[in-house]
């Protein structure tokens, strides 16, 4: 399960993977079982895999839901199910994070205010759904999808709660940075990880859902989100042990 984050890859990462012979996509990308139709119970969840698979053939199966990573009942829900499963997490430059989740927000027709007051009303919009969300594992907040630009970005909190449930080595984070630098050498740690057959390197590497905007982006803001984020990005480096080019 690639868990997200949302606007760091994943959706490139999936298609990419899908193209190898012993993976197998779920169809579509994001089933969002362990989040928002977590209540449709666990048969319409594996309906979305491929009968193959429920009948024991050798093939290594996936999906890609970006809420799951900041969504607080997704951990133990997904361990509840499938304790062995193997996670990856993309993370990327936060600042340009929230910025690329802005304007998809706007593309999708969500977001109607302007790029500096969406950020600065971010916890205003959010904050009360967000308490409910923690509390209450049936609740479902557009908002909170939507217009959680900065929350998004604190990568460290999100990933200690799947490591509450899961082991180290049972989720592979990555910077999505290194993805499309090297994305062949990434994906082959990738394979490693899923203990698939690493010699198949016939990938078509085109990025997909890319997001692109032609507004211009103040400076001042930029400087504010990399401020915002400095604190954040240090104390996830150490805990990760890794230091990425942000």
């Amino acid at each position: 399960i690639i868990p997200g984050v949302q606007k760091c890859g994943t959706s490139s990462l999936f298609a990419w993977m899908s193209q190898h012979p012993d993976v197998h996509g779920s169809i579509p990308k994001e089933v969002h079982y362990f989040d928002v139709n977590y209540h449709r119970g666990e048969s319409w969840y594996r309906s979305f895999f491929p009968v193959a698979v429920r009948e024991g053939a050798d093939l290594t199966v996936g999906e890609a839901s970006p809420y799951y990573i900041i969504h607080p009942w997704v951990p133990g829900r997904i361990h509840d199910l499938i304790p062995d499963v193997k996670l990856i997490a993309l993370l990327r430059n936060p600042t340009e994070r929230a910025i690329s989740h802005f304007f998809h927000e706007v593309a999708l027709g969500n977001e109607t205010l302007p790029l500096e007051e969406a950020i600065r009303a971010e916890e205003a919009r959010i904050r009360s759904a967000w308490e409910r969300l923690s509390a209450d594992g049936s609740f479902r907040s557009r908002a909170h999808q939507s217009f959680s630009y900065r929350q998004r970005g604190l990568y460290e909190e999100q990933l200690r709660r799947f490591h509450a449930v899961f082991s180290r080595d049972q989720l592979l984070v990555l910077d999505s940075g290194a993805l499309f630098r090297s994305p062949l050498a990434t994906l082959s740690r990738i394979l490693e990880f899923l203990d698939v057959n690493p010699d198949f390197d016939q990938f078509s590497l085109g990025p997909k859902n890319k997001g692109a905007y032609t507004e211009k982006v103040p400076a001042r803001l930029v400087e504010e989100l990399k401020a915002y984020f400095a604190p954040h990005n240090r104390s996830l480096f150490d805990y990760l042990g890794e230091e990425f080019e942000w």
